[in-house]
């Protein structure tokens, strides 16, 4: 994002903001914002994705971009009463300036949700795929699929660890791979703000 791309919104015409939230509360702070606000337009996008416990396969709802929401509104006459809705922690600013973002954009991120904000992340593992480990002492790394292993429910993978590959073996609730989020978001224009 360049500076060249702020610019201030124009007094009495609604533009789109970024909003922060409270910690896991996107959801309800646009609740809330829907409640509360007349006249306001509200966009909190989720992400469904499958992820394997001890359980078995659990479906989670998580924010695309945690801790931040987008709303369409006038901020002259809007910005106190958004502020103090609960769940909303502030709106998004550079010091003094509060950037608006184009409407090019929103739209073109709704398209890729449906009319309940969520998107469903398929669970489509394949060889080949880029993954991070999200438990134990590997936590944190990236490593490639090199084979799925379903009747155990795990995944061999190879990693780069000490300066050498390594094959290891970890169970699939382990791993989580960011393909399908980077489709969703793949074409669309980069998050830049405008008035």
């Amino acid at each position: 994002m360049n500076p060249s791309d702020l610019q201030a919104p124009a007094a009495n015409e609604q533009g789109w903001y970024c909003l922060r939230s409270q910690p896991k509360h996107e959801h309800i702070a646009a609740a809330h914002l829907r409640s509360m606000v007349r006249g306001i337009e509200v966009f909190c996008p989720r992400l469904k994705i499958k992820r394997r416990c001890r359980r078995g396969a659990i479906w989670f709802v998580e924010a695309l971009f945690p801790g931040y929401l987008f709303a369409r509104f006038d901020p002259e006459t809007s910005m106190q009463i958004i502020k103090a809705v609960p769940g909303v922690k502030t709106v998004l600013s550079f010091g003094l300036f509060t950037a608006s973002i184009s409407n090019e954009i929103i739209k073109g991120l709704q398209t890729g949700f449906d009319r309940n904000e969520l998107h469903e992340v398929p669970d489509d593992l394949q060889p080949g795929d880029e993954v991070t480990i999200t438990t134990g002492p590997l936590r944190g790394l990236h490593a490639s699929v090199l084979r799925l292993l379903p009747a155990a429910d795990r995944v061999q993978l190879l990693l780069e660890l000490l300066g050498r590959t390594t094959s290891v073996e970890v169970g699939r609730e382990y791993v989580v791979t960011e393909k399908s989020v980077t489709q969703l978001l793949a074409g669309r224009q980069s998050p830049a703000f405008s008035s």
